[in-house]
């Protein structure tokens, strides 16, 4: 071999070595979090970090831009992105999810029972379960009627209806619910068409005529629990109503078990949970229906050969050790209380944190069903959240509606005007109104019963 050939064959070596080890170097993992968490930046910086100890030369750039998949698909440069399992199904004829065996999922039969179920498609995953939700039912430990409450009706027998009107009840009185976002109030129809019927799925209606009024009924149970300002308020703040329970406004509230992180915790030994009962079908109560973010690791991931190192991601991103540091205590801030999807990571939280001990004891006491809406998720939604919330506000039963003094209502910036006066000698105006009949109508508020 002459000295020139030599010379070509190690210049020749040495570039492609440089040439991987470059590409090697700046190789990165495009992730998007579910975003409605309490505090995202631990999950990310816990992440960052752990990650880091096993791939050095993998850096994670975050989507911010993912909501999670209420509004938009996930786009094919996302590597890893977690999601509502409203969507699962939907997410996996749009061949967006890359099935992963499981014989390629780390502690598989830690998962809580739900979340095995309902992830599994044969020998393969949808995606790796990481969290768990449902709508709770808060109140205080003293309150023994509450304690005894099983079914929809034993709640409305012990906090009794039209109780206040504000937007924050009073203390000890009524029940605080939010229904300002129409998205979760769809999901509260199949919540308690599900808990109603006792069987999943569920057939969806598709137009008005199809509703089940039943179910409509038991929705303006809840309402009624509360008050229209108090269920129509779009808080300015996540979790705002589990901060008024923590001030002592309202005697229940439904939320999320992520709300306990805005009560003090002096006030946990005296609160207690439950899953909130949608219906009175004892069946349907025990088996709920549990939201769940789930980590999918996107098909576009096989053309970018991201595949592997994805899944390696995704495991992590679910490991019990780091589901504990995400959801644990702070920078000088307590838990998140967010559901993890593990048994194990559930145990070592609940050790330290009484609080999340009673959070696990609610989740083992039922039989919980991922909430996976099917094929047509997104169709489904766009087609029926908008009327399913004008059928809950509907004929109000602590409201009366009064012809308005003028006669016909233009719109909200001449209600203002016109509804005080109408509902002067009513109790007052509840800030609804509409010009839908003829005349228009305020509703005005009726006595407490």
């Amino acid at each position: 071999m002459t000295a020139v050939r030599r010379i070509r064959l190690i210049s020749f070596t040495i570039f492609t070595l440089l040439f991987i080890s470059t590409a090697y170097a700046q190789q990165t993992l495009t992730v998007g979090l579910y975003p409605d968490v309490p505090r995202i930046e631990q999950f990310k910086s816990v992440i960052e970090a752990e990650w880091a100890k096993i791939e050095p030369n993998v850096s994670i750039t975050w989507d911010d831009s993912w909501g999670g998949g209420y509004e938009a698909n996930p786009p094919s440069t996302l590597d890893v992105y977690v999601f509502d399992t409203l969507y699962l199904t939907y997410f996996d004829t749009q061949g967006l999810l890359h099935h992963i065996p499981k014989s390629k999922i780390d502690d598989y039969d830690d998962f809580l029972d739900y979340a095995k179920t309902g992830v599994s498609t044969g020998d393969d995953i949808l995606g790796v379960p990481q969290l768990g939700c449902t709508t709770v039912l808060f109140y205080r430990s003293d309150d023994q009627p509450m304690a005894n409450a099983t079914t929809l009706d034993d709640v409305v027998k012990a906090l009794n209806t039209c109780t206040y009107y504000p937007e924050a009840p009073p203390a000890n009185v009524g029940l605080m619910a939010d229904f300002s976002n129409e998205s979760a109030n769809a999901g509260y129809y199949i919540q308690s068409l599900q808990c109603d019927k006792n069987q999943w799925p569920v057939s969806l209606p598709y137009s008005e005529s199809e509703v089940d009024q039943t179910v409509i009924g038991y929705i303006k149970q809840v309402i009624a629990m509360s008050s229209f300002k108090n269920a129509l308020y779009e808080a300015p703040i996540s979790y705002q109503r589990g901060t008024w329970f923590g001030e002592n406004h309202g005697r229940a509230y439904i939320g999320y078990s992520e709300s306990s992180s805005t009560i003090p915790e002096d006030q946990y030994d005296n609160i207690s949970v439950k899953v909130m009962p949608w219906a009175n079908n004892t069946g349907g109560i025990a088996s709920p229906l549990f939201y769940s973010d789930v980590i999918g690791v996107h098909t576009g991931t096989q053309s970018r050969g991201t595949t592997d190192l994805a899944i390696k991601l995704a495991n992590l991103m679910a490991s019990s050790d780091v589901l504990v540091q995400c959801l644990d205590s702070y920078e000088g801030k307590g838990p998140q209380y967010l559901i993890p999807a593990r048994n194990s990571s559930f145990q070592t939280l609940s050790a330290s944190y009484p609080m999340y001990q009673k959070i696990y004891s609610m989740v083992q006491s039922s039989t919980p069903i991922m909430f996976d809406i099917g094929p047509n998720a997104r169709d489904w939604f766009d087609t029926m959240q908008k009327q399913l919330t004008i059928d809950y506000k509907a004929d109000p039963p602590c409201y009366t509606d009064v012809p308005a003094t003028t006669g016909y209502i233009p719109d909200n910036a001449a209600a203002q005007g016109i509804c005080p006066d109408t509902c002067a000698s009513d109790n007052g105006w509840s800030g609804q109104w509409t010009n839908i009949v003829s005349p228009s109508v305020c509703g005005c508020q009726v006595p407490s019963q």
